[in-house]
């Protein structure tokens, strides 16, 4: 909320969690997300490819995203995302 009561599409800070997440030639799979989180930022170090869900696999052939770009997901608490390396 604003100072005058409005929603704002905007992250708090600081957050309510942070992780590294290892980009490599297997599936990595990170812990749940936090109870109240809606919505996540990524910066991918490294060229790889996204999952989410309950029990993501990271695919080399779907969701590619090159090494330095920054996105972000809405997502819901207690689903993880999971990496995988992209040649």
């Amino acid at each position: 909320m604003d100072d005058f009561a409005r929603p704002v599409g905007a992250p708090m800070t600081p957050p309510i969690d942070e992780m590294v997440l290892e980009i490599g030639p297997e599936n990595n799979v990170s812990r749940p997300f936090p109870k109240y989180t809606s919505f996540i930022s990524i910066k991918a170090y490294g060229s790889c490819s996204l999952a989410f869900g309950s029990n993501p696999v990271a695919d080399p052939q779907f969701h590619q995203v090159e090494a330095g770009e920054r996105l972000w997901y809405g997502v819901t608490e207690g689903d993880r995302v999971a990496t995988i390396e992209v040649f």
